[in-house]
């Protein structure tokens, strides 16, 4: 698993854009995403439900696990309607 931007409207064209593959870091997995939105802002989310998906599995070297989500990608999620959907692997 990685992350994934998906259109989940039934009869979408374009159903899934890959970011990341095979990285289950979730801080490099953000930067990943916030880079692929800051580098196509002429993408067209308008017309679909989508979703950025990132599956991830905690740092194993910690006892508590904290994560921060820009101010910019959560600028750009929210402009192009995105949801975030964070799923924990942890023990997959």
């Amino acid at each position: 698993m990685g992350t994934y931007l998906k259109d989940n409207k039934i009869g979408s064209a374009l159903h899934i854009i890959e970011i990341v593959n095979d990285d289950w870091d979730l801080d490099s997995q953000l930067k990943a995403l916030e880079k692929w939105l800051y580098d196509n802002p002429d993408f067209h989310f308008v017309d679909g439900e989508w979703i950025a998906d990132v599956g991830f599995d905690p740092r194993p070297d910690t006892s508590v696990t904290g994560y921060t989500i820009s101010v910019e990608l959560m600028s750009q999620l929210a402009k192009n309607n995105i949801s975030l959907w964070l799923s924990d692997y942890r023990g997959v």
